[in-house]
């Protein structure tokens, strides 16, 4: 009877034993392949164990790495300054302490061994004896909320260019209507000097001949002369300008897109080139290749102000690079009826080339120049009639910006 009752002991004992270990290993599969970084830990804030995510993050080649290690031992292994190591081992005693878990708690943010500013979301439970229902050590899930933090940053910079943005055309828009006024004044008083100043000037030279007056010689008549065409290009330039301004409001304050129709590619080109305030130096600066006639659908008053706002930033690259010129193509392929439009100026580097199209982003070192919002401008106004505009550009050789149209099939 003994014997039968000692083997049937260590029967059942060996069958326990064997429950157990299927147990454990059961559980340790479990944890493996949780999501987030599962870790635990003894009373005394040493680890005693943690999942593969956790042991990734550290750069360790296994798990069992963990046992033994402290924070202070991962400091070596990721960026824990003393701030964060005091407020990690603080947290994980409060919990072992009062015996109450906390969920959904946000650490400061550490790098990983990538060098990566790396966020988490903690969740930590106290684990207790069962026999003596004491608090032998503490459980953590973090989660990583790095990619959700960067998107909500994203979010948060949006939202702040978005109500800029909004100030910016509310201002600008009444700045512009308020600047057309005087310049209306400015041009009809142009306009008439332009018919007066000639027979002032015939009349003052037979004056002077008769009087023999030598006040005013030859090359100060002609300045003054030169001055009135100086003024009248200036005057058309910023009223070009406020133009262009008030058109990108326009076209990028509708939420919806605009009603497209078929217009010609060519003649929008020809009145662009046609309207725009070029200096007789500039126009030099400038060729318009012979190129077909192709119907896209959209707005020819939306590809001139496209057109105006690139025209006016290759000028002034021009001017501040003293070089280059600017060439106006346009070619059909598969992608649709394409605006090239190229300068051979300064180009932009490969850092500025990622911005561009951001608002409120120039590269123009003139602080009145520019504000950052006509490319911008342009890329709304294009994508509301379908279309898109891109740039590629070398430094110290071109840039070059492509204008992609939905093509009209004839």
């Amino acid at each position: 009877m003994v014997k039968k009752t000692n083997k049937n002991n260590y029967q059942l004992d060996s069958e326990r034993n064997e429950s157990d270990q299927g147990v454990k290993l059961y559980l340790e599969k479990i944890v493996e392949i949780m999501p987030g970084n599962v870790y635990w830990m003894d009373k005394s804030c040493v680890f005693q164990g943690c999942n593969k995510n956790v042991a990734t993050t550290l750069g360790l080649s296994s798990p069992k790495e963990i046992v033994g290690k402290t924070y202070e031992d991962l400091s070596k292994l990721i960026k824990i300054n003393e701030y964060q190591h005091d407020e990690l081992v603080e947290k994980n005693k409060r919990v072992m302490e009062t015996g109450m878990p906390e969920f959904n708690v946000p650490d400061s943010p550490v790098q990983n061994v990538g060098g990566k500013l790396t966020y988490f979301l903690n969740n930590r439970v106290p684990v207790f004896d069962s026999k003596n229902n004491e608090i032998i050590g503490m459980v953590g899930v973090s989660i990583d909320i790095t990619e959700y933090k960067e998107l909500e940053q994203q979010l948060t910079d949006a939202k702040a260019r978005e109500a800029r943005f909004k100030a910016m055309s509310s201002m600008g828009g009444m700045i512009a209507h308020e600047l057309r006024t005087p310049l209306a004044a400015i041009k009809m008083a142009v306009d008439s000097w332009k018919n007066t100043l000639p027979k002032l000037i015939d009349g003052y030279q037979i004056y002077a001949q008769e009087h023999k007056d030598t006040v005013f010689r030859k090359d100060k008549l002609e300045a003054l002369e030169r001055s009135i065409h100086s003024v009248e290009r200036s005057v058309g330039y910023a009223d070009n300008t406020i133009h262009t301004i008030l058109t990108g409001f326009h076209y990028t304050a509708a939420s919806e897109k605009n009603g497209t129709q078929p217009f010609n590619v060519k003649e929008a080109i020809q009145t662009a080139i046609k309207q725009f305030p070029f200096s007789s130096e500039q126009e030099s600066w400038i060729t318009v290749k012979d190129f077909s006639s192709y119907q896209a659908l959209g707005h020819s008053n939306i590809i001139i102000h496209v057109l105006h706002n690139l025209l006016k930033n290759s000028l002034y690259a021009i001017r501040e690079a003293q070089k280059g010129k600017v060439t106006i193509d346009v070619k059909k392929n598969s992608q649709g009826v394409c605006i090239v439009v190229e300068d051979t100026a300064k180009g932009i580097s490969p850092e500025g080339l990622q911005h561009i199209f951001e608002p409120f982003y120039t590269t123009k070192t003139e602080t009145a120049a520019s504000i950052g919002l006509g490319l911008y401008f342009c890329r709304l106004a294009l994508e509301k009639i379908g279309g898109s505009i891109s740039c590629e550009s070398v430094e110290d050789q071109y840039t070059r910006f492509t204008i992609v149209l939905i093509p009209v099939e004839e």
